[in-house]
């Protein structure tokens, strides 16, 4: 899947005291969330380390999204996701190969679906001993009714109060070919990212900067999208869902003509700490 070509750096600033508001949730936040931008990994889902992934991992995006996230978890309080060997890239892998296996988001020729995700991410972490675990989608891709929230825009404020309040994200991210004559946008693709921060593009501060990990891009660490809201049109595709009008959802230009569209996201909240233990192997 294609990745987002953006300026790199690494780049840790701590909390700035400004706060962003959201006019339809009310939400006030700091204007700049960076604590966890290098703390958080970045695999290449492309890497042909240990053997790599199938079709040399270019619908992996999913499985390596979420890997990033519960790694960095496995971490800071929450033990007994992933078998440590000594070698943290290994151990890496291995997750990865896990959650991509048909036990859980079951990664194939369609890649990962959003219900492929928030399945699979639920039967992982149960299996794990995190039962209690909070799995939300937001976006208008069908999704079993468990992990459904009813709302089919995503909220970029939802977002980052989900960062501030240590849950995990995870864009799906559309890739549109726009029409200008017909203000329609035409659905080809799409791509699953981390969100790991917002508010710095890498040189200076900007609280509409959101910083993600690309599983596509191999030489650098923190991407960083300012994505800008459409105020009108209609995305079309061959997907469940499309048509539809396009005013709400954000976009950021890939190339000329073409945008990516953040058309959904899961928000994972981990809770209280593990409460059983794995007793069989998965």
């Amino acid at each position: 899947m294609r990745s987002i070509f953006f300026l790199f750096s690494i780049f840790v600033v701590s909390a700035f005291t400004e706060q962003i508001q959201s006019p339809s949730h009310a939400i006030s936040l700091p204007a700049i969330f960076t604590s966890r931008i290098d703390s958080i990994p970045d695999y290449y889902q492309r890497d042909g380390s240990f053997g790599g992934f199938p079709r040399k991992g270019s619908l992996y995006c999913g499985p390596v999204s979420i890997s990033n996230t519960l790694f960095y978890y496995d971490l800071n309080g929450y033990p007994g996701i992933i078998n440590r060997s000594g070698d943290p890239k290994k151990d890496q892998y291995n997750l990865i190969k896990k959650l991509g296996s048909s036990r859980y988001v079951n990664t194939g020729s369609h890649g990962s679906s959003p219900a492929d995700m928030v399945n699979g991410l639920k039967i992982f972490l149960s299996d794990h001993g995190y039962d209690s675990a909070k799995i939300h989608y937001y976006g208008f891709r069908t999704v079993p009714h468990d992990f459904g929230t009813g709302i089919s825009v995503p909220d970029l404020n939802i977002a980052r109060k989900a960062l501030i309040e240590n849950k995990a994200v995870w864009f799906n991210i559309g890739w549109y070919s726009f029409s200008r004559s017909r203000n329609e946008y035409r659905r080809n693709g799409g791509h699953w990212v981390s969100l790991v921060g917002y508010g710095h593009n890498g040189k200076e501060n900007d609280p509409d900067v959101l910083i993600i990990h690309d599983p596509d891009t191999r030489w650098r660490f923190n991407d960083y999208l300012k994505p800008e809201e459409i105020k009108s049109g209609t995305l079309t595709g061959q997907i469940k869902g499309l048509p539809r009008d396009a005013a709400g959802f954000y976009r950021f230009r890939s190339s000329s003509g073409k945008y990516g569209i953040i058309g959904g996201m899961i928000v994972l909240e981990m809770l209280e700490g593990r409460v059983s233990q794995v007793t069989s192997s998965k």
